[in-house]
């Protein structure tokens, strides 16, 4: 028994490392894997290793999934094995409340989604891009999310003339914001997330 439950954490150690490599697909939501098709905040969904990530007019949710720890203490169940998700808001201060979101890139292939045994919630060819953009987040800005080398990065396009000034981003969510080294750090329960500092080009 340890021999193969070793055996199989190292398995999943390696698919997660190579499902990292891979890169970041956008699906618009066509109520695929039971998401709500109408919710606002989810008009876009793309998924990476151990997180998802959810587009919506607001913003971007990330939802950090975590593999719960045994307890240690005693009469406790012990819970190893199961996962906790916990979510991190990311919100546009001050932002266009209605901003135009559309995908960009449209990428070779389809996802399907055949879960449970009812047909009716099925979803096949559901498209993928490589990116989403919201237009005109604040005058002359615009914003768009993208995937590099299986991380979410974002970029404000600001337009001559435009204040880059007039972006400004809050975190709900979260236990603890830091600054490390300039990069913004988001602490929370299970781990934190790290944004690297912004650069301007």
């Amino acid at each position: 028994q340890p021999a193969e439950a070793q055996a199989s954490a190292e398995a999943q150690v390696h698919a997660r490392s190579l499902f990292a490599g891979l890169p970041l697909i956008f699906e618009p939501n066509q109520g695929q894997a039971h998401l709500d098709p109408s919710d606002a905040r989810a008009q876009f969904v793309a998924r990476g290793s151990r997180y998802s990530i959810f587009l919506g007019s607001e913003g971007a949710i990330l939802s950090l999934a975590s593999e719960v720890q045994p307890k240690t203490k005693p009469g406790k169940k012990d819970e190893a094995g199961q996962v906790r998700v916990t979510s991190i808001a990311m919100k546009l201060a001050g932002a266009n409340p209605h901003p135009r979101m559309h995908a960009l890139e449209p990428m070779p292939g389809k996802t399907n989604y055949f879960i449970g045994n009812d047909p009716s919630k099925w979803r096949a060819g559901v498209p993928q891009f490589a990116r989403v953009s919201y237009e005109d987040v604040y005058p002359g800005i615009n914003l768009v999310f993208y995937g590099n080398q299986g991380h979410l990065e974002y970029d404000f396009k600001v337009a001559p003339g435009s204040d880059p000034a007039a972006a400004e981003v809050e975190f709900g969510g979260a236990r603890n914001l830091a600054l490390r080294n300039g990069n913004l750090v988001i602490e929370n329960e299970d781990g934190d997330v790290q944004l690297d500092a912004p650069r301007v080009y």
